[in-house]
């Protein structure tokens, strides 16, 4: 199986294929914590608005709603 990375008809492809998956998983648990990080910071800011009536502010709520639309995009 590694005689693959090996092989000089093939190396280039293999080590490239590789470095793409490798790098495209980094980079989806990079995004799968930022959206982590939000959730977090959503649901403390929906329970601190059900505890406390008022205690945050509609400009507040759209904020972080835009924020995971930028995470998003």
């Amino acid at each position: 199986m590694f005689r693959f990375f090996t092989q000089n008809e093939w190396r280039l492809w293999s080590w490239l294929g590789s470095a793409v998956i490798l790098s495209s998983l980094w980079f989806q648990v990079k995004i799968d914590v930022k959206i982590n990080e939000w959730f977090g910071i959503f649901y403390d800011m929906i329970q601190k608005a059900l505890s406390a009536p008022n205690s945050i502010t509609i400009e507040e709520y759209f904020g972080i709603s835009l924020n995971i639309c930028c995470v998003i995009l």
